[in-house]
């Protein structure tokens, strides 16, 4: 792979003029340089190519459906999506959910899709949810697809990236075709589009209204503001409005963050070391399920300091990567090393948070319990591999990139299909057909109102007037 060089920046009509420069400090300049480099003046899209995004997507949605984990959504409705989206839409006025905090943040994305959702016939809840989820999630991979234009010019490798969000293993247990994690995959997707400098207008309006969804919809955002902060030196008014759209969001965003309390416990740092290396570059390269199956008893093993596939994780994240920061250009040794950064930073937050309420390291099956937090970490992770592995070889080093480009496909590849075979990430418990039916023979009974039962069934319940259920 080769980074994109700084070519001729071009206006929506195709030529190359700009706002008139501002004063800028060199170093500033340097930095938004390395970070945003001028985009080349593409081709005008054409019909193969709006065809092959369409394709993209409608690939995306189906494989998200169609593995075993996906089918198991369409018939159930698990955790925050029906107790607290769907019955907050259903039972209020459009706008007190949407603006209503929930766990400390706002969650704007799936609040705005549980709006549309509650005008269905309840019985369409189940599947409606896992739809939504799966089309937001292979539109934001698209959108990344579009985003990395500027810093990667091989679209084999661009589309590494951006179906990452769609296949990697570690995005699809208990985040999959789920609204209420769909924040994980928000995060990654706002910083390749605040990375971003789109050449059509058309693009920089996707780009700024898409930060504006983003960052209100998760708690991560201001991991991003320094990023944000120095988009604000680019030269183009319209490539600094995502910037200003970004803090406008953040600022209405921060608000529920800080005034939420979340209770969490002091860490040990030895057992946050192993722990973070078995949920973040572990499972980036076998995925939850084949990390459980090849690494049973963890908790066991760190007490006798037997966490060595961990960390060896560790080290050929950190060596696959570390090619890209010695022999890639600035540009690219900046985002390889904002990836590690932020993967890093993410997890890191997790375990703090939630650190002996979910995440303790002596926890049973610590790879795939709480799934969900080595979603987000892991996209970063395998984008600053993907950044090492697909550099320019030298010839004496040929065979040996090769192998390894072929070694680490074979064992993502492995997980992905251990991953099809496990039940696992499969959703257990009630269908919504079947609380549906308990239900109405409820109603039938001579109840006005319901509580409709979801999974995990022993505290959730979408209440609901017998009147929809007839």
């Amino acid at each position: 792979m080769t980074m994109t060089d700084h070519g001729q920046v071009a206006n929506a009509d195709g030529s190359g003029s700009v706002d008139p420069p501002t004063v800028v400090p060199q170093w500033l300049r340097w930095l938004r340089d390395v970070l945003f480099p001028a985009p080349v003046v593409p081709q005008r899209p054409t019909r193969r190519t709006v065809l092959g995004y369409l394709l993209g997507f409608v690939a995306a949605v189906v494989y998200l459906l169609v593995i075993p984990a996906g089918r198991s959504h369409l018939v159930r409705v698990w955790g925050e999506d029906g107790v607290i989206f769907m019955q907050e839409a259903f039972s209020n006025g459009f706008l007190t959910p949407i603006f209503t905090p929930y766990a400390g943040y706002l969650h704007l994305l799936p609040r705005l899709a549980a709006e549309v959702l509650s005008y269905l016939p309840v019985a369409w809840w189940a599947a409606g949810l896992a739809v939504t989820a799966a089309v937001l999630r292979a539109a934001m991979a698209v959108l990344v697809y579009a985003a990395t234009s500027g810093h990667v010019r091989s679209q084999t490798l661009r589309l590494a990236i951006a179906a990452a969000m769609i296949v990697l293993p570690a995005g699809n247990n208990e985040a999959l075709n789920n609204l209420a994690n769909l924040h994980w995959f928000v995060f990654f997707a706002a910083f390749w589009t605040l990375l971003w400098r789109p050449t059509y207008r058309w693009q920089s309006v996707v780009a700024t209204l898409g930060l504006v969804l983003f960052v209100l919809t998760t708690p991560l955002g201001v991991l991003l503001a320094p990023l944000a902060a120095v988009r604000l030196a680019l030269p183009r008014r319209r490539d600094r409005a995502p910037a200003i759209a970004f803090f406008l969001g953040l600022a209405a965003a921060l608000v529920p963050i800080l005034t939420a309390t979340r209770p969490h416990s002091l860490i040990d740092p030895s057992a946050v070391v192993v722990s973070s290396a078995a949920r973040g570059p572990l499972v980036t390269f076998t995925g939850s399920e084949l990390a459980a199956y090849l690494y049973p008893g963890m908790a066991s093993q760190y007490e006798r300091l037997y966490a060595w596939p961990a960390l060896l994780a560790v080290l050929l994240v950190c060596g696959l990567a570390g090619i890209a920061i010695v022999r890639g250009n600035a540009a690219r040794r900046g985002l390889t090393i904002a990836s590690l950064l932020l993967g890093s930073a993410l997890i890191l937050m997790s375990l703090y948070k939630n650190w002996e309420q979910l995440l303790l390291i002596t926890a049973a099956d610590v790879v795939l319990d709480v799934q969900r937090y080595s979603a987000g970490p892991c996209l970063f992770f395998f984008t600053g591999i993907v950044l090492g592995l697909a550099g320019p070889i030298r010839s004496r080093w040929r065979y040996a990139m090769v192998a390894t480009r072929v070694a680490v496909i074979a064992v993502i590849a492995t997980g992905v299909v251990y991953q099809w075979q496990s039940d696992a990430p499969l959703l257990k418990g009630i269908t919504w057909s079947e609380a549906m039916a308990e239900a109405k023979r409820e109603c039938a009974s001579g109840e006005t109102e319901v509580k409709i039962k979801t999974i995990p069934e022993t505290r959730t319940f979408v209440t609901v007037p017998c009147t929809y259920l007839r």
